[in-house]
């Protein structure tokens, strides 16, 4: 058992002597009324000794090169900006001696973050197959309110996986719920030396909150998504009429289509990852 120990902590600095990036590809059904729109993004889960944290990749290009380009110019006072283009905004950082994640999320303008331990029950199951040569065995889970099904890889013997998924005995290569509505599969796995934390977000302040502050929160935002924009509007005294097809709206008609808009947008976007969040 001894030499086993020995072999093991051996194995382990030397796959950590490395940072891994991990690639996922990402397919989410985000209405449950409209199963068959499918949306894809890739994920990407960069591993360090002692910290992960698991992103957009167009989300990690964009604000790290948002966050280049606005140290490059601060000092010009041209302030650079350009549009997240990426369709997961929310990313998780997990501290692996703390065992914390940390969701960064937000809610219209507002960024959030939420500090959580999750300690997740998985039951190892026999079945065995291998993804891109990777020898990996199922295990599966109940967890966010959905039932999960993982299939991790003893070959890569860190504990961490998707989103907050983590615990398992290897590194989590594909991981889906029973309804298929959520699914990652791996595509690759990069080693490289170089140690350094290269992300920087680009929000300028984050809000720290419990998950049952940010449920309610999320109920009040749906019961009227525009309540930030309309007020803005009201508070800047410019009054606005636009002219469509030969007819004038007033400001108080555009802020109700804009209302209108928001909510039937938001009815759409009900099938999240994370049901418990959002319930």
């Amino acid at each position: 058992m001894k030499l086993f120990s020995v072999f093991f902590f051996l194995c382990f600095n030397v796959l950590f002597s490395q940072n891994i990036r991990v690639t996922y590809d990402y397919k989410f059904k985000i209405d449950s009324l409209n199963t068959e729109n499918i949306d894809s993004e890739i994920m990407i889960l960069d591993i360090f000794k002692n910290q992960s944290i698991f992103i957009s990749q167009t989300k990690y290009v964009h604000d790290s090169l948002a966050s280049e380009r606005y140290d490059n110019q601060r000092i010009n006072n041209s302030i650079p900006f350009d549009m997240d283009k990426s369709k997961v905004k929310e990313y998780i950082t997990k501290d692996y001696l703390s065992h914390q994640n940390l969701l960064h999320t937000q809610i219209g303008s507002q960024s959030y973050i939420i500090p959580e331990k999750n300690l997740l029950k998985w039951k190892i199951l026999k079945d065995i197959k291998t993804i891109k040569g990777i020898n990996v065995q199922k295990a599966s889970t109940n967890f966010l309110g959905r039932n999960w099904i993982a299939w991790f890889s003893n070959e890569y013997t860190v504990q961490d996986g998707p989103y907050k998924f983590n615990g398992l005995p290897g590194l989590i290569l594909e991981l889906y719920d029973d309804s298929f509505s959520h699914h990652f599969t791996m595509l690759g796995i990069l080693k490289y030396k170089d140690k350094n934390y290269h992300y920087k977000s680009q929000v300028i302040k984050e809000l720290e909150i419990t998950s049952q502050d940010f449920t309610k929160l999320w109920h009040d935002f749906l019961k009227n998504p525009s309540k930030n924009y309309v007020s803005q509007t009201s508070n800047s005294n410019i009054g606005m009429t636009i002219t469509f097809d030969g007819k004038s709206y007033s400001e108080s008609e555009i802020l109700r289509e804009i209302e209108k808009r928001e909510k039937e947008k938001y009815k759409k976007i009900n099938n999240f990852l994370d049901l418990e969040l959002y319930q």
